[in-house]
């Protein structure tokens, strides 16, 4: 969905509002989801090397 959005601006020229605030929205997606998947992955960590960081 990006890469098309991305590819349409590269034909077009310099890109329009709508998609610039669509892109940064799924950006902050991204980075939330990112964020979250990192949280998901210390705790795990934590959890299987319990022993071993205490």
């Amino acid at each position: 969905m990006i890469k098309n959005k991305l590819h349409g601006e590269s034909v077009l020229g310099n890109p329009s509002k709508a998609v610039v605030s669509s892109l940064k929205r799924s950006l902050k997606q991204v980075q939330k989801e990112i964020k979250m998947l990192e949280d998901k992955l210390l705790i795990l960590v934590k959890q299987e090397h319990q022993e071993v960081l205490t």
